[in-house]
């Protein structure tokens, strides 16, 4: 639901209305906040079931884990995130990540304004 009020302009996205990317048998994202909205920034929830790829952002990207465990390669480090973890990629940035997790990630720009 797109609200917009005489002076402020503000969106409301309820859950069932959400955009459903399935990226893969073992990764969705529900696109709450896209570029439609604003070019500046998108939020999503990514969910995630014994997941393994590779990524490559074109975003300043932060991840904050709402549940579950991700095993994040970057750089030849490892890191294991869990619930209240964040964790911020710089655009171009490669990396792997693997695990049963559900996490709320935030693109700047918005997820497909590059």
């Amino acid at each position: 639901m797109s609200l917009n009020h005489n002076s402020t302009r503000f969106q409301l996205i309820k859950q069932n209305e959400a955009i459903i990317r399935h990226i893969n048998d073992t990764k969705s994202v529900h696109n709450y906040i896209t570029n439609e909205f604003s070019p500046n920034v998108s939020l999503s929830v990514t969910k995630a079931d014994e997941c393994n790829i590779a990524e490559t952002t074109q975003y300043d990207r932060i991840y904050f884990f709402l549940e579950g465990r991700m095993i994040l390669n970057i750089e030849g480090q490892e890191f294991v995130l869990r619930a209240n973890d964040s964790i911020f990629i710089e655009a171009g940035m490669s990396y792997d990540i693997k695990g049963t997790f559900r996490s709320v990630v935030v693109n700047q720009p918005a997820f497909g304004n590059r």
